[in-house]
């Protein structure tokens, strides 16, 4: 009986914010008012604005720029996936969150080019401290909801100015299914936040013929056990709901 209080307790305590927006128009938040407004931090949806650097920079040649995984410089833990021990090209490492990849990635980049892109893409609150850290995963990068929505929204249209072959790579790697004519686009994300505590996203967009709607999708709870492995269906129940993308 205490036990399943406790998990009805977890529960409860999440707190979710999700926010849409369509090209060029204004963020809408759904639900979450206070928390789609606070700045957490972005963990592994930070890969979207890392890999579009890594490729203008040319600290990769594309999405089948491979890197060799290195044990003695990434020691394997508890929590990784088998498949991120191993080597991976920036798609690949996209796709199941190869954390080693884009650490590699970001130092290559330097400080000074993660920066400037960082105020190029006004990208959250744009602290890349301390560097050579991961400074995206618990620390002290922070974005908010709205943030999410308003920086895919750039990035896609290409505000930034970026090589189209960027963009483009960009959303091959975040294409995950369709359904008719719509096709469903995204990334996950999941950390401990040195100040919200466990937190989990999932950003993206939904391509309906020549419409497109981005969302973002923030959760957070005491612990990791009532939100990891549910990040994709709170998004994917959201988007049902508004008609945007059908539920499975």
């Amino acid at each position: 009986m205490k036990l399943l209080w406790f998990a009805a307790a977890c529960l409860a305590a999440q707190d979710i914010s999700f926010v849409t927006m369509t090209p060029n128009g204004v963020a809408k938040v759904h639900e979450g008012q206070q928390r789609a407004h606070r700045r957490l931090s972005p963990c592994s949806t930070f890969k979207i604005p890392n890999s579009a650097i890594g490729l203008e920079t040319g600290v990769v040649s594309g999405p089948g720029h491979v890197k060799k995984y290195d044990e003695s410089k990434h020691k394997s833990q508890a929590f990784w996936p088998e498949e991120w021990s191993r080597d991976h090209d920036l798609k690949s490492a996209f796709r199941v969150s190869a954390v080693w990849y884009f650490v590699e990635m970001a130092k290559e980049t330097g400080p000074g080019n993660m920066a400037a892109f960082l105020k190029r893409f006004d990208y959250g609150n744009r602290d890349s401290s301390p560097w050579p850290a991961p400074f995206w995963i618990g620390s002290t990068l922070r974005i908010s909801p709205l943030e999410q929505v308003q920086f895919l929204d750039r990035l896609f249209r290409n505000d930034f100015g970026l090589q189209p072959s960027t963009v483009a790579a960009l959303e091959d790697f975040m294409r995950q299914k369709s359904a008719g004519a719509k096709t469903l686009f995204y990334k996950t994300g999941a950390c401990t936040d040195a100040e919200a505590g466990p937190q989990v996203w999932l950003v993206g967009f939904v391509q309906d013929g020549t419409q497109r709607t981005y969302f973002a999708m923030n959760a957070g709870a005491a612990t990791f056990d009532p939100i990891f492995d549910k990040r994709v269906a709170f998004a994917r129940e959201r988007l049902a709901k508004l008609g945007l993308f059908p539920a499975d």
